[in-house]
């Protein structure tokens, strides 16, 4: 009887923390995607021929031109130079990371 007691134990004990390490019913995995994405901030261009620059600086080297209405994803980064706030955003026009003046942005979610 003894014998039984202690196996059945060991068998708890053993099985236990395992039923703990499963998700529980109706959870999700958040993947990389929504990971960044909630991270980041939506934004709309406000001008025309805004510049999207590989650095965030005035003189920086212009990777391409963005018009009024134009969708950025990022706001992660940000940097002041040239007396400018520079923010560091996705381009899905050009498929390109790079940096645009705030000014040029508004931010739409």
């Amino acid at each position: 009887m003894l014998k039984k007691f202690i196996i059945a134990s060991l068998v708890v004990t053993t099985l236990v923390p395992v039923t703990g390490a499963f998700a529980a019913e109706g959870t999700t995995n958040a993947t990389k995607s929504d990971l960044i994405r909630i991270m980041t901030s939506d934004y709309e261009v406000n001008a025309d021929g805004v510049r999207l620059r590989a650095s965030a600086s005035s003189s920086g080297t212009v990777l391409g031109l963005l018009y009024k209405g134009d969708l950025l994803n990022g706001g992660r980064e940000q940097k002041v130079a040239d007396g400018i706030t520079w923010v560091s955003v996705y381009s899905y026009k050009h498929g390109i990371w790079g940096w645009v003046a705030s000014q040029y942005l508004t931010e739409v979610g």
